[in-house]
């Protein structure tokens, strides 16, 4: 099966509805809709979030031997692992 979302240059984008993806392709950026206005989803590059892109606040957990380090962002909407650093 294959699904499509609306698509097109980021200057073109409309206001999406509720739970409606669109892709710009000019930028390589995804949003969807939100209640009030589009909201942008962060697309991992390189396994990051971009700058700019990350929710506030961010939580740094570092593990007892200090071998393992978590970053979680926190919004609205919830709770997320945006990276997972090792050494």
């Amino acid at each position: 099966m294959k699904m499509q979302v609306k698509r097109g240059a980021k200057s073109n984008l409309p206001a999406l509805s509720t739970g409606e993806f669109a892709f710009t392709t000019d930028s390589e950026e995804v949003f969807i809709g939100g209640s009030s206005e589009n909201k942008q989803i962060p697309v991992l590059k390189d396994g990051k979030i971009p700058e700019g892109m990350l929710p506030a606040p961010v939580v740094k957990i570092v593990s007892d031997d200090g071998t393992q380090t978590c970053i979680l962002g926190v919004d609205d909407v919830g709770l997320y692992l945006l990276e997972v650093q090792n050494g």
